[in-house]
């Protein structure tokens, strides 16, 4: 029974954890940005539901990798100016 219960509340922490990654088509391109500057760094899914690591700068990249610019849908926006660390 604690098993199972364990496994229950791992569950429901994962599905948790997993519905707070934002969908870049469901914000603004205002507030996709500030979400990233605010955190530094986060995963979101895009148009594709591809997982994107979106970085406010350079630092929360490899040592090899820097921030470049991409474009992303948003809500109000085809092109959304946001940054991913790239080789």
């Amino acid at each position: 029974m604690k098993h199972l219960i364990a496994a229950l509340a791992l569950t429901l922490a994962s599905s948790a954890a997993f519905a707070a990654i934002p969908e870049t088509t469901n914000l603004t391109c205002a507030d996709a940005r500030a979400i990233v500057k605010r955190n530094g760094v986060i995963n979101m899914t895009t148009n594709g539901g591809n997982y994107v690591r979106f970085v406010a700068d350079s630092s929360w990249c490899s040592s090899d990798e820097e921030a470049r610019l991409t474009w992303t849908e948003t809500a109000d926006a085809q092109n959304c100016p946001l940054y991913t660390c790239q080789d």
